[in-house]
């Protein structure tokens, strides 16, 4: 199961992970299972957890630590049995020190880090994820390559929105290569070195950002 941290409130946040019960608030009018119970034996990926609320990371670090949780508007706990795996752009490191993430919880999810460069960072992989989009997203009869000019650009640009950058890029270049070849002219101008808007900002993946990290609850 997966849960998109970023944009979610206190309240929303809480009622997607651990569901609510018939009446707990206004709109609830029937019993709803969280995620958290909707992945019993299965795994919860909380993908930016950077995002998490810090009113919330509290419940979160218990039902880590306990394997236990409350339906919002329900007394009993209850337990729970998945697998954590967590994902973040942001440095969680700096968040700890500056006091926007709890360090325990910090701690706890770093059972298993696994860093994930940026994609300026991994520049000879750009050809393979091309040629691995290209092929999901068309006809297997019909294959389509880049050119060599083509390919050029795509390693020279930064990147800043990374995989889904790329992927975009080339959806919109397929629509353009009629006959199979995506061309340098089929790319948007603006593709290259130095010419990535906000080159450096959040779009990245930071060195030290926290990597995808797991853990497990009984």
């Amino acid at each position: 199961m997966v849960v998109d941290c970023s944009g979610l409130t206190e309240t929303l946040f809480e009622s997607e992970l651990f569901g609510y019960e018939k009446g707990a608030f206004t709109e609830a009018h029937t019993r709803k299972k969280g995620l958290v119970e909707t992945a019993e034996a299965g795994t919860l990926f909380l993908d930016e957890m950077g995002d998490v609320p810090l009113a919330m990371q509290v419940k979160l670090l218990r039902l880590i630590e306990s394997g236990s949780f409350r339906r919002v508007g329900r007394i009993e706990t209850q337990q729970a049995n998945f697998r954590l795996v967590a994902a973040t752009h942001k440095p969680l490191a700096q968040m700890v020190a500056d006091g926007r993430f709890r360090q325990d919880l910090y701690y706890r999810i770093r059972a298993f880090p696994i860093l994930l460069p940026p994609l300026r960072e991994r520049v000879a992989d750009i050809p393979m994820l091309a040629d691995s989009f290209l092929q999901r997203g068309g006809s297997s009869k019909h294959p389509v390559s880049v050119e060599p000019e083509a390919m050029a650009r795509l390693q020279a640009h930064d990147w800043p929105g990374n995989i889904r950058e790329l992927r975009n890029v080339l959806d919109r270049a397929r629509l353009f290569a009629d006959d199979g070849i995506v061309r340098a002219e089929h790319l948007p101008e603006d593709l290259g070195p130095h010419h990535a808007p906000g080159a450096g900002g959040s779009g990245h993946l930071p060195t030290n950002a926290c990597p995808d990290t797991t853990s497990t609850t009984n």
